[in-house]
């Protein structure tokens, strides 16, 4: 069967603003979970100097990002039927090549809607409504028009683990590679639940933090946290780590990439931005140590810049081998 498409993204859609302003400079706080909150007097008024309009979610973020490098992208999300946001959205994915066919125009939902307090350093706190992406699930969905792409790519669904585990098993069925970045939704749900989805694809995208909830061992054990999901799944496991790099590994080899040394703008968007770019860069070259250049490069870029579409890769990057140690696996 000819393909019509390289890939299709599932994930969510939002429409972002930015308000940046000195009040929202980080004050230490013991009790908070970051152990830093930001202070703002309840009745006040502040004036907010910097405002930035954008879009996000993982699965428009994901679709442009595939689009800008070339590939035949399409994507299923969820947008409110009638909201000015939505329309936004749509029309930032058509103006970089996707194809918005199988977007679920949600009537009873309006478009999600994200706020970000942000620092003059960089630092945010986001609040979320999370609207129609709250609600993904198969209604709307084209299921006979999806197996014509190669690729899948997965990110968080709001919690549906069923819709996430016949996705998997559709991929298989249809001999669709498959990479999955599941959310904290799916990932509360703990490993033997997702289990089938992890075991069922391709690529599996984590972070560290995330890694480490999943599989029960301290963040501190990086060794032993990542050996544990490579021995236990069948395909490609990638743990990100922020500043530090990213480690893969395929059962045979484990590699690691270190990122360069750069300013950071903003943060929205780089586990996506990473992904999307691990997995574009093996469409391209079926070469796991350039995949992984490539998503360390993809994410760079998008931290760069404010927003998590802005600073997306339109070419690839040269390979530098230097970049990246590989070892045998799983040493």
């Amino acid at each position: 069967m000819k393909k019509r498409y390289d890939v299709i993204t599932f994930g969510s859609a939002t429409r972002d603003v930015y308000l940046q302003s000195e009040k929202f400079r980080g004050v230490a706080d013991k009790k908070a979970k970051t152990r830093k909150v930001i202070r703002l007097a309840l009745g006040a008024k502040y004036d907010i100097p910097i405002v930035y309009f954008e879009t996000g979610g993982g699965g428009t973020n994901t679709a442009v990002g595939f689009a800008r490098l070339g590939f035949k992208t399409a994507v299923v999300t969820r947008i409110g039927a009638n909201d000015a946001r939505g329309k936004i959205l749509l029309h930032t994915l058509q103006e970089n090549g996707v194809d918005t066919r199988f977007v679920v125009h949600d009537k009873k939902d309006m478009t999600a809607y994200s706020v970000l307090l942000r620092s003059p350093k960089g630092e945010r706190t986001i609040l979320v409504h999370r609207g129609a992406s709250s609600r993904f699930t198969d209604a709307g969905i084209q299921w006979t028009k999806l197996k014509k792409t190669k690729w899948f790519y997965v990110s968080s669904l709001g919690g549906n683990l069923p819709l996430m585990k016949k996705l998997v098993h559709f991929a298989a069925k249809h001999h669709i590679s498959v990479a999955v970045n599941p959310g904290r939704a799916e990932l509360d749900k703990g490993y033997r639940a997702l289990a089938p989805v992890l075991k069922g694809a391709t690529v599996v995208l984590l972070n560290r933090e995330e890694a480490a909830r999943l599989t029960g061992i301290p963040f501190e054990q990086e060794r032993a946290m990542f050996k544990k999901l490579a021995i236990g799944l069948p395909g490609m496991v990638v743990v990100t780590d922020g500043p530090r790099g990213a480690l893969v590994a395929d059962n045979t080899y484990r590699y690691k990439g270190k990122p360069h040394t750069i300013t950071v703008h903003d943060t929205t968007g780089a586990g996506d931005s990473f992904g999307m770019g691990f997995v574009a860069g093996y469409m391209h070259k079926n070469d796991i140590a350039y995949a992984l250049q490539t998503g360390i490069a993809s994410s760079e870029s998008v931290i760069q810049k404010i927003g998590a579409k802005n600073g997306l890769l339109t070419h690839f990057p040269k390979k530098d081998p230097r970049e990246v140690t590989i070892t045998s696996f799983p040493n």
